[in-house]
């Protein structure tokens, strides 16, 4: 069973895995909205709470499902980018992070989530108090420490593999860079690629006397 903090450190693992671009470390606010989005999908908690005064009314209906991870993932990205302070967090980011919560409820717990909604619907069934609900953000999370080991053993494996070969060992990586497409990398010079060398005009040695004037050849050279 996969509670807040267990939900966070897969939605870490997903992060560090597929979008992130350096350390994230030092950016509490890159990990805050990770921590919001990879627990997002339990909103419907909250909302039964409010309602119905049962956690588990609406619990893995429509927030558990690809659509609302597509749908939520979206507005999040356009909220995120109205802090032009904070660190960007793209629409694939957004939705890696959402869906990472919905995968690890689908493979982690035996009650199965709503992935296709609005074709099906699976509802969590049972009830969960406003006291069990707490009690178990509180005080249950100890039940995904496997899970953390697990995501720890897999961020360091994957980092030290990534040393060792250079590049980042995930094939459809989802990392962003700093230029946008058709922009060239302030820090690498522009090559010519026959010759690997920093790019020259084409006329850039010529002088002002080889031109010859159209009208005068005599006055070129």
């Amino acid at each position: 069973m996969s509670l807040p903090i267990g939900h966070a450190t897969i939605g870490f693992t997903a992060y560090s895995l597929f979008c992130r671009n350096g350390s994230s470390f030092g950016r509490w606010k890159a990990l805050l909205g990770i921590l919001i989005l990879s627990n997002l999908p339990d909103v419907d908690v909250v909302l039964g709470i409010v309602l119905q005064g049962n956690g588990s009314a609406f619990h893995r209906g429509p927030t558990h499902s690809l659509a609302f991870a597509l749908l939520a993932g979206f507005l999040a990205s356009r909220v995120w980018d109205m802090r032009s302070q904070w660190p960007s967090l793209s629409f694939r980011t957004c939705f890696v992070l959402i869906l990472s919560h919905i995968l690890a409820d689908a493979v982690f717990t035996s009650s199965p989530v709503s992935f296709f909604w609005p074709v099906m619907v699976n509802w969590s069934g049972g009830h969960s108090g406003l006291r069990h609900v707490i009690n178990s953000v509180l005080f249950g999370n100890y039940q995904d420490v496997t899970i953390i080991l697990g995501c720890a053993f897999l961020i360091l494996l994957h980092r030290a593999l990534s040393v060792r070969f250079g590049r980042s060992l995930v094939p459809w990586s989802l990392r962003s860079r700093s230029f946008s497409p058709g922009t060239t990398d302030p820090k690498v010079p522009v090559t010519n690629a026959l010759h690997e060398r920093p790019f020259r005009p084409l006329f850039s040695s010529l002088d002002s006397s080889d031109i010859i004037h159209p009208l005068h050849p005599d006055k070129g050279g």
